[in-house]
């Protein structure tokens, strides 16, 4: 019976109420256990509930009282209660819940969880324990729980106040760090872990942004130095407490986040300051220390023993040692003007412009990668310009606003945001010239350039715009010049790309071609050239580019073109003596030109005619050439050029002691030469007499005798020789004869007159054939 009635309450089964005869009094027999007797009504739940504190545990007092089941119980029957001992467990039992209660709350689940399980486990079987009446050990276990508790609340306490973190979430130019062991100060790069004591500074053109746990951020513009002083953070709750100290520079801060701050001070020299805003700049500087508030939550600034509480758009600034100047409303924010929200740029640059303000100092231009502005792109303060015009983007989507600075610098309020798609266009615009063709030839001065280009450019033929059509077509009348000419067509985009083509073209108009041959051709009149051999070269000027075709009888014989300047060069066959030839000039354009020469082959020389034939001998120390060629020619003497009048030439030639070696040449215009050669001898010595005798010796009057005189002489002696012959007192003259065959001069004579003395040969008179002459005197 009992145990049927313990597996219904194991399964949950309700025991019915039994209605029991009231009791007549409930007694205790000692200080543990009571006696109560039932009345009618009662049931063994109510009378669990009544004094063991669990309706539950009404088996426990079947057993407790020897009874086998509710059967057993009637009115009137006296039931043995342990009241004491089950309080005392209860009481263990609801101590221990309180104290695991309190380390929950503290976070031992978090910081203690090995205890916090353990005392649950405790407090677990503790109730079991007590439900089946094992008070006692209930109670002791309780206990147990509770001690273990404790011990997870003082763990979870002690664990609660951290030293907190910051995050360098997003730098943007040069940012460094100096933590309180570091002797100099180093680079931080983004996601860079801060500490307590850390400090941060900026350089120019550069921002950082501190985040903390909580999400509350602080944003550190440029040239600007900050030392986070204090952080700690109840992990828990998820509250911080946090002080940071504003060293020079500026910030902006945004607090709040996921949960609630305890507490966050941003120290400024000689400044107290109770921040409830969570939305605020501060500056501070040598000179003063500036603060707005863009929050309706207040923030108070004391300094001198005088306060300031600013509200929403409320500025004020403190010079330094001087209390708080009167709050001053900030400027509205400038409305933007471009580019519009949501626009595209796609120039290499970017430009924001906004609305002028007639109180603004200057302006402060931020742009970011996101809507919160976590992620600064560029931040710009105290620009003097409604206007930036950057290169520094990326290709991106990006936000940006803009706050006014009033004459104290004091920024206002922020415009709404605006998003502007970045994404440069560097692709230059598509361009072809599809007339004239590059290098083309042109018959006309007056031309149509054509071409499609990029639909939507703007286009120009040499800086002059041209229009085009919608899908990017253009036409355009261009008056050329006669020669090469060279246009240029530039298109540009919208983004400012550029695309240059240019063209270069000739305009040759139909005219006959003209052919400078070269001066250097031999030729005998215009038009007519002459060739010693078998070919002639013919050389010259004529149209740029120009195609020559020379031949006879209709057939062509050489092609040969002239070059970019006109000039030509061909080498042409000549066949006969006489023959006349066709040239044909083809100019780049197409045109003709036609023109007919004579080529004449010349293989005789010219001929030389001297005016006197040139002595062998010579006693002159000059000798003069004359004479005449019977053609154009060139004459040289010995080398060297004979200057000519109407083909007649004159020249002196010096002459040495020596055989003189002399060449008189004539060349013709095609190279024949007509050379002639002379060996002149330079003979100024007179004969050399040899020795004289007169033959009888002495000589009768009357009487033929042989008179000889011998003589020698290189160059050769006349064939007389004049004599003075003297006898007596008179002298008798005459010739000697030379005889070649013994160089002697002989002449038989006959003494005119008797003489007293014998005959003598008295003087004779020498000459040679170069016309050296002495006298020689005998005694």
């Amino acid at each position: 019976m009992v145990g049927w009635c313990w597996r219904v309450v194991v399964a949950g089964c309700a025991l019915a109420a039994m209605q029991l005869a009231e009791p007549s009094n409930v007694r205790a027999d000692d200080a543990d256990v009571v006696s109560v007797q039932l009345k009618s009504g009662d049931s063994l739940r109510d009378v669990a509930e009544r004094y063991l504190g669990d309706p539950d545990v009404w088996p426990v007092i079947l057993a407790l009282n020897g009874m086998e089941g509710v059967a057993d119980v009637r009115t009137g029957t006296v039931l043995r209660l342990p009241v004491a001992a089950a309080t005392a467990a209860e009481d263990a039992i609801k101590a221990a819940l309180a104290t695991l209660q309190q380390a929950t709350e503290a976070g031992a689940r978090l910081f203690a969880p090995a205890a916090i399980t353990q005392a649950f486990s405790l407090h677990d079987q503790a109730v079991l324990r007590r439900k089946v009446g094992d008070y006692e050990v209930a109670g002791e276990m309780a206990e147990r729980s509770r001690l273990v508790a404790a011990d997870a609340l003082t763990a979870a306490t002690a664990k609660r106040d951290q030293a907190a973190e910051a995050l360098l979430n997003d730098r943007q130019g040069w940012v460094e760090g100096q933590r309180p062991e570091d002797l100099v100060w180093s680079d931080r790069i983004r996601n860079a872990i801060l500490i307590e004591q850390e400090r941060v500074r900026t350089l120019s053109h550069s921002t950082a942004q501190i985040t903390f746990r909580d999400d509350s951020r602080l944003r550190l513009n440029a040239n600007s130095q900050a030392v986070i002083q204090r952080m700690r953070v109840d992990p828990l709750s998820r509250t911080e407490a946090a002080e940071v100290s504003l060293v020079d520079g500026d910030l902006y801060a945004i607090l709040g986040g996921r949960s609630a701050r305890k507490s966050f001070e941003i120290a400024v020299e000689d400044v107290d300051s109770d921040i409830r805003s969570t939305s605020f700049w501060i500056s501070n500087d040598a000179e003063a220390a500036k603060f707005t508030n863009y929050d309706d939550r207040d923030l108070t600034v004391s300094a001198a023993g005088e306060s300031v509480t600013l509200g929403r758009n409320e500025g004020t600034v403190i010079i330094k040692g001087e209390a708080p100047a009167p709050k001053a409303d900030l400027l509205a924010p400038p409305p933007l003007v471009a580019p519009a929200d949501g626009a595209e740029v796609s120039t290499l640059d970017v430009g924001f412009a906004w609305e002028p303000l007639v109180p603004a100092a200057g302006y402060w231009l931020e742009v970011a990668f996101d809507p919160e502005y976590r992620a600064m792109a560029l931040s710009r303060f105290g620009l003097p310009q409604p206007g930036f015009v950057t290169e520094e983007l990326e290709p991106g989507a990006y936000y940006w606003r803009v706050a006014a600075l009033d004459s104290f610098g004091l920024p206002g309020a922020r415009s709404p945001s605006r998003l502007v798609r970045f994404q440069p266009d560097v692709t230059p615009p598509f361009l072809r010239i599809e007339r004239p063709v590059d290098e083309e030839i042109l018959r006309e001065a007056s031309l149509r350039i054509e071409g499609t280009t990029e639909p939507g450019a703007s286009l120009t033929l040499d800086g002059a715009p041209v229009a085009i059509g919608e899908d990017g077509t253009f036409s355009i009348r261009h008056q050329a010049e006669t020669g090469t000419n060279g246009v240029e067509i530039v298109a540009t985009d919208a983004a400012g790309n550029v695309t240059r083509r240019a063209k270069t073209f000739s305009v040759m108009p139909d005219a006959r071609a003209r052919i400078a041959f070269a001066l250097s051709i031999p030729r005998r009149d215009q038009g007519h050239f002459l060739t010693g051999t078998d070919a002639i070269t013919l050389s010259g000027t004529t149209r740029p580019s120009a195609r020559l075709d020379v031949g006879r009888a209709h057939r062509r014989l050489v092609t040969a073109y002239a070059d970019q300047a006109g000039a030509f060069s061909l080498n042409l066959p000549v066949a006969g003596a006489d023959q006349a030839f066709d040239m044909t000039v083809t100019a780049p354009s197409g045109f003709q030109s036609d023109e007919r020469i004579m080529v004449s082959v010349d293989r005789e020389p010219p001929v030389i005619t001297l005016d006197a034939p040139l002595p062998p001998v010579t006693s002159s120390s000059s000798l003069t050439l004359a004479g005449t060629v019977d053609e154009a020619a060139t004459v040289t003497l010995n080398g060297l050029p004979i200057a000519q009048a109407d083909r007649r030439f004159t020249a002196v030639l010096p002459l040495t002691s020596e055989q003189n070696r002399i060449e008189l040449a004539a060349a013709d215009q095609v190279g024949n030469v007509r050379l002639l050669r002379f060996d002149v001898r330079l003979d100024q010595t007179p004969p050399v007499l040899l020795g004289h005798q007169v033959t009888p010796d002495p000589v009768a009057a009357g009487q033929v005798f042989l008179l000889e005189v011998e003589a020698s002489d290189p160059a050769g002696m006349q064939r007389t020789a004049a004599y003075t012959l003297e006898a007596g007192d008179g002298t008798q003259s005459g010739l000697l004869d030379l005889d070649a065959s013994s160089s002697r001069y002989v002449a038989r004579l006959v003494l005119e007159r008797p003489a007293s003395t014998p005959a003598r040969l008295r003087d004779v008179v020498l000459e040679d054939y170069a016309g050296n002459r002495r006298r020689y005197m005998l005694e």
